[in-house]
């Protein structure tokens, strides 16, 4: 069998790559007489071989111009691609497409689906979604459409830090008798990051000790957040990652990311819809408690571990692709702040009895687990 990926690139830091490298090395890990290549995106160096992965590099945008060559070069049975439906549309119009079966994975982050994005899951031979959240809006216009379910696994190198390791870590990065709100995002619209500065100003005015991590790259294309700061005048209690190499494909280690989840009191993002949100379960497996708004793929989860972890909705707004985003209601969004902050700081020990006990949800979301269901989904399809 031989399974050309298209995405993110194993060797970038998105989330789409992380993703991408967890599911290929752990195809081969299952059934090492695969062959597997990929095009990755954002890579653009010669091709290399990693995990006995031979990667490809993308010269055009999502690989449009790159599919169809690789195909012919390569004779895939499969191509796979963990991508966006807007970034495929290309794929059903593909000369070589009658010579390969396509399996795409992808996120569903906001309803109603466009019309073009039906088209293109229809041609999908073997269609999966992020969360049954994604299935359904799919199967509100593509109703007879078969769609498996594979949710994204957590690293398993994120853990939760004893009390005593928290506040050494805390130490370390001079957040010792600090509460840390902290969001994990790439600064783009979809995430609504001047929403939460304004939210951030607004409910730290009389708590001295509160201050705002964000981990992401101030300039991107969600515009820039320094000015923002400024205007609003928290520019001393707002940080970035120090490494002035970090960027949306050059982050930093997993050891630092555990660090980060583990110094954070609250994590929070007001964003404006998710095909799946993995900082969001990262956070929670390392006993951070989240503050979302209650809309989109990661809600059922949250929902589950605790209510006051989701913000009431103040309206819903069109966006990109006629789709409705999310904005979460102000009052809710601060009154869920103080919570949280009035938890920490009046009854620790109940704080720490609900870290443990979010650290220890949702033991189901391992790659070792979900890889195997991708493993039977195309040996299902190979009978």
């Amino acid at each position: 069998m031989r399974i050309l990926f298209s995405c993110d690139s194993m060797t970038v830091t998105t989330g789409l790559g992380r993703v991408g490298k967890e599911i290929i090395t752990g195809l081969k890990s299952i059934d090492d007489s695969i062959e597997i290549f990929q095009i990755g995106w954002g890579y653009s160096g010669e091709p290399t071989v990693i995990d006995d992965v031979t990667i490809f590099p993308a010269k055009s945008r999502f690989a449009k111009d790159d599919i169809g060559p690789m195909v012919d070069q390569l004779e895939p049975d499969y191509v796979f691609t963990i991508a966006d439906p807007f970034m495929c549309t290309f794929f059903p119009t593909l000369p070589q497409r009658n010579k390969f079966k396509w399996i795409g994975y992808t996120p569903i982050d906001g309803h109603p689906i466009p019309v073009e994005w039906g088209h293109v899951i229809r041609d999908m031979d073997v269609a999966i979604a992020y969360c049954d959240w994604g299935k359904e809006q799919i199967q509100k216009v593509l109703p007879h459409k078969k769609i498996h379910v594979v949710e994204h696994g957590t690293d398993p190198a994120m853990e939760r830090y004893t009390t005593i390791k928290k506040a050494i870590t805390k130490e370390k990065y001079g957040l010792d008798n600090k509460f840390v709100v902290s969001c994990v995002a790439r600064n783009q619209h979809r995430k609504n990051i001047p929403y939460l500065l304004t939210v951030f100003n607004l409910w730290s005015q009389d708590k001295e000790d509160a201050i705002l991590y964000l981990h992401m790259a101030s300039k991107d294309i969600g515009g820039n957040l320094a000015p923002m700061l400024k205007t609003l005048g928290i520019q001393d209690r707002v940080f970035f990652p120090s490494s002035e190499s970090y960027n949306a494909v050059n982050g930093v280690s997993t050891e630092d990311m555990v660090d980060i989840f583990n110094f954070t009191d609250l994590f929070t993002c007001p964003t404006r819809g998710e095909g799946w949100g993995m900082p969001i379960f990262e956070a929670l497996k390392c006993g951070t408690p989240v503050l979302m708004p209650d809309y989109s793929a990661y809600a059922e989860y949250v929902r589950k571990v605790d209510e006051n972890m989701l913000i009431d909705l103040y309206t819903m707004i069109p966006a990109d692709f006629g789709m409705l985003r999310a904005m979460p209601d102000l009052e809710d969004y601060l009154n869920k702040m103080d919570y949280w902050y009035g938890l920490r700081k009046n009854n620790f020990e109940e704080y720490e009895k609900i870290s443990e006990s979010i650290s220890k949800q949702f033991p189901e979301l391992s790659w070792d687990k979900l890889v195997r269901k991708f493993y039977d989904i195309i040996v299902s399809e190979e009978q």
